[in-house]
This record gives C-alpha cells, sequence and structure tokens, in this order.
C-alpha cells in the first residue's frame, strides 16, 4: 500500500480533498463519478454502484482493496454532499429510476430518514453480527466506522498552557482574549452542511456549554464553513487558530501530510459519528452492494479503515491506532456514540431544525460564511 499511500498525500497535497483521478462531470448534474474498473473477467454489467460522502482520497484505499479480493467488479462512485446524496435518492425514487446499490455517508441523520421511510433493503449480513449493538439498524442501517468529532490548532500559535480541554476551557479562551481571536475560529454551518447540524446538535443532547461556547464564538467573528479541507487548510496556514467539531478521521488525513497541526479529544464529551452504510430497495445491482457491504465490515476491510484510509475501524479485533478499542483506551467514559436509531432524526423535523437554527443563529449574534466549498465533508 505504500505506493498507494504516496499518490494518496499528492493528491491531498495538490487538490485539498478533491476527487482523484479518473474522476468525470456527470452530464446535468454538479456531482463527480470515481470509475475503477474491475481488475479481470468483468462485463458490462458487473458494476457495483456507490453514493458516496467520502472523497476519494480516503475512499481509494478501500476500492483497491476490495477489488484485491472481487477482481471481477468494478465500482462506480458518485461523490455527492451529504444533503444532495439524500435528495438523489428521492428524485431517484420519485422517477422510477434504479439507484446506486451503497449509500455510504457521514449525516447519520439522513440515512436513518431514508431508512425510517422505507427506501432500505434488509440484508442479514453474517460480518454485522460483529458490531456493537448501537451499530445496526434492524440490518437497514450499519455503522462501518467510529470517527470522533475534535477540535483542530494550530500548534505554533496556540501555546502549551492555552491549549483547551473542554468546551467551558475554549470559551473562556476567547471570552478573555477576543480581540486576539477575532475571526480565527472556524466550524461547520449547521445550515449548509448535514454532518454540521448534526454535531452541533448532538452536542446540545450532551451539554449546555455549547450555547457558552457559541456566544463566544460569535463574540470572536467565527467563521462557518462546509468543507473540513477548508478549515483544516485555514488552521495549518494560520488564518484560523482553531477549528471546532472536525472529523477525527480527517484531521488525521491532514495532520499525515502536515505537522502543523494537533487533536484535541474534549475532555467533557467526544462525540462519536459513524459512515452508515445502507442498501437501497431500488439498488441497480443491490447483490453487489451486500458484497461490497460484507467486505466493509469484515476483518480484512476494517484494517484497511484503520491502517490506510484514515477512518477509524469499528471491529472489535482490528488493532492499530485508528481503531474503537484505541479510541476508548484514549478518551474512555467521555466518548459518546451516536446511535443508529430513529433518536438520531429528531432535530430533522421543521420546526424543531428552524427552532434550534433560529437559536444558534442568536448565540453567534449572526452568520459568517465565506462562499460555500464542498469535499471533505
Amino acid at each position: 500500500m505504500t505506493g498507494l499511500k504516496q499518490v494518496i498525500a499528492v493528491l491531498f497535497c495538490a487538490l485539498g480533498g478533491l476527487a482523484a483521478a479518473d474522476a468525470r462531470a456527470v452530464p446535468d448534474s454538479d456531482r463527480s463519478l470515481s470509475r475503477y474498473r474491475a481488475l479481470k473477467g468483468a462485463d458490462a454489467g458487473a458494476v457495483v454502484t456507490l453514493y458516496s460522502t467520502t472523497d476519494d482520497p480516503i475512499l481509494a484505499p478501500l476500492i483497491d482493496g476490495f477489488q484485491r479480493e472481487h477482481p471481477d467488479l468494478g465500482i462506480d462512485v458518485y461523490n455527492l454532499d451529504t444533503l444532495d446524496l439524500f435528495n438523489q435518492v428521492l428524485g431517484d425514487v420519485k422517477s422510477g429510476r434504479r439507484t446506486a446499490d451503497l449509500l455510504l455517508s457521514s449525516a447519520m441523520d439522513l440515512q436513518m430518514k431514508l431508512v425510517n421511510d422505507g427506501y432500505a433493503h434488509a440484508y442479514d449480513s453474517a460480518e454485522a453480527r460483529r458490531l456493537p449493538d448501537w451499530a445496526n439498524w434492524r440490518n437497514e442501517a450499519f455503522a462501518v466506522s467510529y470517527e470522533p468529532a475534535v477540535i483542530v490548532y494550530n500548534k505554533g500559535r496556540i501555546r502549551p498552557d492555552e491549549v483547551p480541554a473542554t468546551r467551558r476551557d475554549l470559551a473562556v479562551l476567547l471570552e478573555t482574549r477576543p480581540a486576539r481571536f477575532h475571526g480565527k475560529i472556524a466550524t461547520y454551518d449547521p445550515r449548509r452542511s448535514g454532518v454540521g447540524f448534526l454535531f452541533v446538535t448532538q452536542d446540545a443532547e450532551h451539554s449546555a456549554e455549547i450555547w457558552r461556547l457559541a456566544r463566544a464564538m460569535g463574540q470572536t467573528g467565527v467563521k462557518l464553513f462546509t468543507s473540513s479541507a477548508a478549515m483544516l487548510r485555514r488552521v495549518a496556514e494560520g488564518q484560523s487558530d482553531f477549528a471546532y467539531n472536525i472529523l477525527g478521521s480527517y484531521a488525521r488525513a491532514w495532520i499525515a501530510r502536515d505537522d502543523r497541526l494537533a487533536i484535541i479529544l474534549p475532555q467533557d464529551h467526544t462525540l462519536v459519528m459513524s459512515r452508515l452504510a445502507v442498501i437501497p430497495k431500488q439498488a441497480r445491482n443491490r447483490r453487489g452492494g451486500e458484497v461490497f457491504l460484507d467486505w466493509l465490515l469484515s476483518e480484512s476491510g476494517q484494517q484497511i479503515i484503520a491502517d490506510d484510509s484514515y477512518l477509524y475501524s469499528i471491529h472489535p479485533d482490528v488493532t492499530g491506532t485508528a481503531t474503537s478499542r484505541q479510541l476508548r483506551q484514549a478518551a474512555g467514559e467521555r466518548l459518546r456514540p451516536i446511535p443508529v436509531a430513529p433518536g438520531v432524526m429528531v432535530y430533522l423535523d421543521r420546526t424543531k431544525r428552524q427552532r434550534f437554527l433560529k437559536r444558534f443563529e442568536q448565540a453567534l449574534g449572526g452568520y459568517h460564511s465565506p462562499p460555500a466549498t464542498s469535499r471533505l465533508r
């Protein structure tokens, strides 16, 4: 995998996390298609189609590992933002078109809504039986990763004695030095980012400190983004000092080639998000989706998730530095995995969503969003 890792590092450096080579625009859409042709023995129908919010430099090692074990299958990956993926599936179903064979998204609430509304195919995967109870919903939604939401900071701009351990610590730091940190804080825009909305609503479920932190960020002119890549780049280049609620997996991928950044696992609570895999009822190649899901959840697939894709594995037997076991050892009881269950959809109710966003906007004192960018959600 060494050569592949080098290619991925170059892609990150040159493209900031954009889709890998071999991607092309899909006509009449802002989606992009990354096509991985079968290694041998393929015919025109031997293709598994994915709708995914995971960028190619992260997903490529998994495709590579899967095709080494299933060389007769090609893979087509449509790269979508979280909200676009959800809407694309609804559009496919409404128009009567066959849709993807597997949906892979970081927006757990939107994935669960597709399941709850009857769009998922139930599949009794033997590999899924190794998952924690909270990580499989009725054999229709499956957690394939175990990714913490972290705070990222620039080591050259923040002294060791200033590094916050909790949300309260960060709020106090901003409250006491608003001029120094003005315009230097970045986080997701929950109005435009599915995973950003998920994180901030889950924060509010676990602690009222998020509202104090939101007020402190607003007073320092927080910048809101839809792209993890944009936030990580800003922190690395010193345009921002902190980025809040960044996916730990993407932070690890960035730090692997840029040691200016460091990660904080908040000691008050550390949210853990799982990318959810769903096989749609209207899949083009449902069996292909089942085969790919089984491989993602297998020990070999999960080892690549831990070692080469920078995502944290969820499989209990996988070893390494990016596993659920290692994360539990590092963070212990403060980990708050977001369950794969209908409760995660609470804030998708239109009234609850608007009420929450209004309160968040009032805490910030208005919105401070640069132009939208996508990739590395």
